[in-house]
C-alpha cells in the first residue's frame, strides 16, 4: 500500500496533470481498495494525533500547515472541493443527455 500511496501523490502532485503521467493509474478497484483502508486506518487514529506536529511545515501558497490536525482539517476541505465539482460535472452531463 505504502509504494502504491507515493505512486498516487506523485500522479496527483501540485502542477501534474494526466498527459504528463509516465506510469499507468490505478483502477476504479485500486483505488476503491486504498480508500477501504485509508477509512479503517483513520478509524483507529487518537484524537491527540492531530496535535502532533509535522517533521517539517508544509507551505501550500499563503498556508503553512504545522500539525497533522491542520493538514487533516485542509485535505478535507480540499476532499469536499473535488467531490463538489464532481458532483457539478455530473448535474451538467446529465443535463446534456436531455
Amino acid at each position: 500500500v505504502k509504494k502504491a500511496v507515493q505512486v498516487i501523490a506523485a500522479l496527483f502532485a501540485i502542477g501534474t496533470k494526466p498527459a504528463d503521467w509516465k506510469v499507468t493509474p490505478p483502477d476504479k478497484q485500486e483505488l476503491l481498495r486504498y480508500l477501504k483502508t485509508q477509512l479503517e486506518n483513520l478509524d483507529h487514529l487518537s484524537t491527540d494525533t492531530f496535535s502532533d506536529a509535522l517533521k517539517s511545515p508544509i507551505q501550500l501558497g499563503s498556508i503553512q500547515l504545522k500539525t497533522a490536525g491542520e493538514l487533516f482539517h485542509f485535505a478535507l476541505n480540499h476532499e469536499a472541493m473535488h467531490l463538489g465539482n464532481m458532483a457539478y460535472m455530473l448535474k451538467v452531463i446529465q443535463h446534456n443527455q436531455k
